[in-house]
């Protein structure tokens, strides 16, 4: 476990005190909490106890299992801490069932003070180096300086303003441009899942009459399209 977690409480927000014991941690141990991934099997343990506080649908076991990975999967990606945090707060303050996207909104809340922390020191230091940069720049001949400016503004900076054009900083930029794309939850489920998602979609009764409605409405076009073509032969044929 990070030495932030074991020091640090996992609500880190909603005070003061709380956010300068978050400034006081090393910028390492921060990206340890803020970066690490949850166990799915404690996850599902913490999904169980919450969700036997509220009422249930008396769904059969299939199902009841499929709906607890919904939270599973997401919330496995999350930092363990936050996910703990995020139900007790979800316990402490409702008297309903949560959904996976309700919990996953506070996970993010308890994680949002470290993001900040973190976003800052990248910030400062960015500045801290133009500023630097500048000086050296000033005291240095017009060529020297020539060569400065072309190594602080590099294709890689260009590249990811480029790709993060909303970015405030250089620093903030790169982390934006090379941090990888969101995982959907189906680039890791198993072909078993899938397959039950796809059966529990063809169950849907909402998924039904879609279906069924599209379908009227490509055969109504199709119709359509044969008596277009019916009266066009037909003209063809009666003229002398």
């Amino acid at each position: 476990m990070p030495e932030y977690q074991k020091a640090q409480p996992l609500a880190v927000r909603s005070t003061q005190s709380q956010m300068v014991s978050v400034r006081e941690q090393s910028t390492s141990a921060l990206e340890s909490a803020i970066h690490s991934q949850g166990d799915p099997g404690e996850v599902l343990r913490r999904v169980n106890a919450v969700l036997a506080n509220y009422y249930e649908p008396d769904l059969d076991p299939e199902t009841k299992a499929a709906a607890r990975m919904e939270f599973v999967r997401p919330l496995s990606q999350k930092p363990q801490w936050a996910v703990e945090a995020a139900f007790d707060a979800w316990v402490r303050t409702m008297q309903r069932r949560p959904s996976p996207g309700e919990i996953l909104i506070l996970v993010d809340r308890e994680t949002e003070t470290i993001r900040n922390e973190l976003l800052a020191r990248r910030r400062a230091e960015e500045v801290e180096r133009e500023r630097a940069e500048r000086d050296a720049a000033e005291r240095c001949p017009p060529e020297a300086a020539a060569r400065i400016v072309a190594g602080f503004i590099t294709e890689r900076r260009l590249d990811a303003i480029g790709k993060a054009p909303l970015a405030t900083t250089f620093a903030e930029a790169e982390i934006k441009a090379e941090a990888p794309p969101p995982r959907h939850w189906t680039d890791t489920a198993t072909a078993a899942e899938l397959a039950q998602l796809e059966a529990a979609r063809d169950a849907n009764e909402t998924v039904i009459a879609a279906r069924a409605a599209q379908a009227a409405a490509e055969l109504a076009r199709q119709q359509k399209l044969d008596r277009l073509r019916a009266d066009a032969e037909a003209q063809t044929t009666d003229q002398p």
